[in-house]
């Protein structure tokens, strides 16, 4: 957590920012810090997530997460399950509303909630990327351009 603190520091300088994207490596869901053996970067991470949804600059603007590296972590899935590292994985995995989605598409879902639990803004919007895919990239980009301009056209028409 003193991550996180230290990071405050830097807050006030995005005071007018339009929005915040937000870069998680989704594969990462069982590593732990170099700095730190005994904190999973996952958490790590959803810690900091929080601590910039909570801060009061950033109040009604929209955060974009981009869940990163989505081929590794479709790789690493089989091998190193989500519930050997998440306990409450499971009652996620077997809910009815997952029900008929692939492994892969649980697990982003499961891990995209794990960061929304802590949300506390007005505008969230989470994808998976590959950023070595550049066509998927592009496309990303521009649904989250799309939505950012019905957001505007939205808080205009009130």
């Amino acid at each position: 957590m003193a991550n996180v603190a230290r990071e405050k520091k830097w807050l006030h300088c995005f005071g007018s920012v339009d929005a915040i994207i937000f870069l998680a490596a989704i594969n990462e869901y069982d590593m732990v810090l170099e700095e730190d053996e005994t904190e999973n970067r996952l958490v790590e991470s959803i810690k900091l997530w929080r601590a910039l949804t909570n801060a009061p600059f950033f109040k009604g603007i929209p955060f974009i997460l981009f869940l990163n590296k989505s081929d590794l972590f479709q790789e690493k899935l089989p091998k190193v399950p989500l519930q050997e590292i998440f306990a409450d994985y499971p009652s996620f995995h077997n809910s009815p509303a997952v029900a008929g989605m692939s492994d892969f598409e649980k697990g982003w879902r499961f891990i995209k909630e794990q960061y929304a639990k802590y949300f506390a803004g007005t505008s969230f919007y989470a994808h998976t990327t590959c950023a070595i895919d550049t066509d998927s990239c592009k496309k990303v980009f521009k649904s989250v351009q799309d939505q950012m301009f019905r957001d505007a056209f939205d808080d205009k028409a009130l």
